[in-house]
């Protein structure tokens, strides 16, 4: 009989130690995914924030454009700085919209 109650305790024992090492796997578990979920959250928040810099840059390069066209307009540039100008603002938005397509 002392025999039965020393195995009784012993599985007693285990299965509470089984149950403890369930709930700290639990627990790890739980805590890796809500850092997972922070660091996604974060990601998001710099991809939005990056996305939002492109499009603002976007409308700097249109409102340059704009101006490049009302100034020729106005005082008749010469054809070669205007041409320089344009490519160099046409690189630029290049260079955005790569990046805004990486972002997303």
């Amino acid at each position: 009989m002392n025999d039965q109650v020393n195995m009784d305790e012993l599985a007693r024992k285990v299965a509470q130690a089984q149950h403890h090492a369930d709930l700290n796997y639990h627990n790890s578990l739980s805590a890796e995914l809500e850092d997972a979920n922070k660091k996604e959250i974060d990601l998001q928040r710099s991809l939005d924030e990056n996305v939002s810099e492109c499009r603002r840059l976007n409308e700097i390069i249109k409102r340059a454009q704009t101006a490049i066209d009302s100034r020729q307009r106005q005082a008749g540039f010469d054809r070669a700085s205007l041409k320089s100008l344009r490519r160099h603002i046409a690189t630029m938005k290049d260079e955005i919209d790569r990046a805004n397509g990486e972002l997303q």
